[in-house]
């Protein structure tokens, strides 16, 4: 199934490229789908062992890296090869990613665990049938 995916994709990219006149113009698209349906079978192929600690940071950076690529997309000017572009990207993008979760993303959500524990109490404290102290009821007749 992957196989026919990749042979699917690498397909289309080449007539859209060839319809564009330059048959290697999506080229950064289809290693951009290569890379990352390579990072996902190295997830599930090492699902029975311990997953490397790079791959699990990566993994905690990712939804920052899913909101700034775009601007550093935008932001730092292409290379003049795709593998090079790519590195500049990745240099750019992860370290930035890393200080959003840092700076950003972990303290915003301490601040909302702070926030919820302040209005409904501890979690454990009421039982999963019963609603929340802070959740209105409502009643069926309006």
């Amino acid at each position: 199934i992957v196989g026919l995916n990749l042979l699917t994709l690498c397909a289309v990219s080449l007539a859209a490229g060839l319809r564009e006149g330059n048959p290697g113009a999506r080229l950064s698209q289809v290693t951009g789908y290569v890379a990352g349906l390579a990072v996902f079978l190295a997830t599930v192929l090492w699902e029975p062992r311990r997953i490397p600690a790079f791959l699990l940071w990566l993994g905690s950076i990712s939804y920052p890296i899913y909101l700034l690529h775009p601007i550093v997309l935008a932001v730092v000017p292409q290379a003049a090869s795709v593998p090079l572009a790519w590195l500049v990207w990745a240099a750019v993008t992860i370290p930035a990613s890393a200080a959003c979760h840092a700076l950003v993303e972990r303290p915003g959500m301490a601040l909302g665990e702070r926030l919820s524990t302040a209005l409904t109490g501890p979690r454990g404290d009421h039982s999963p049938l019963e609603p929340c102290p802070a959740t209105p009821t409502r009643s069926a007749v309006p």
